[in-house]
This record gives C-alpha cells, structure tokens and sequence, in this order.
C-alpha cells in the first residue's frame, strides 16, 4: 500500500508541477485588425504602381512591405519617416497618383 501511494503522490506532484508551465506559454503577437491605425505607417495603393516607390521617397516616406503579389499593383505598407500616420494619410489621399491611403 505505501509503495502505490507513493507513485500515486509522485505523478500528482510530476502533473501538478507541469500545469503551471503550461498556463504561462506567450501569447502570439497581436496582428492590427481591419481600421486599426499602426502609429508610423500607412497602407497605400498607387494608380500606376511603376512609380509609387518614387513618390513615396519624394515625400520622406519608406516602403516596408508590398501587401499582395509584388509587382501587380497591390497595395503597399509605408513607414511614414517620423511623421504622424494622420497627415501623411491627408497627404497621399490629395495625390492624383494614389488610389487610397488608409
């Protein structure tokens, strides 16, 4: 008897030990949802997307990433250089070249 109650206090102490480890895994990073402003950067679509890298260096901004198939005029992400993602938005939305800015 005392050798099954010391297995049995063996595996509730191995079981309970573990539980806590697993309670405590991180959490995956939390992706922006759809609307959310990201400070610093900006999603863009460019009428002719040739010279949207162009525009974007002339206006101080960085492309960071293309956000579908590259070099089929998907949208792209835009770090905005510093500046507040708000006017850089009012900016690109008065462009002729751009088809939005979000």
């Amino acid at each position: 008897m005392s050798r099954a109650l010391s297995t049995l206090l063996a595996l509730l102490f191995l079981l309970g030990s573990a539980l806590p480890a697993a309670a405590t895994e991180p959490e995956p990073p939390k992706t922006p949802s759809a609307g959310e402003i990201v400070p610093g950067e900006v999603v863009v679509k460019w009428r002719d997307a040739s010279r949207g890298p162009d525009i974007a260096r002339a206006r101080g901004l960085a492309v960071v990433a293309e956000l579908g198939v590259p070099g089929k005029g998907a949208p792209v992400l835009l770090s905005t250089g510093g500046r507040s993602a708000d006017a850089v938005i009012a900016e690109l939305r008065a462009d002729p070249a751009v088809e939005f800015a979000e």
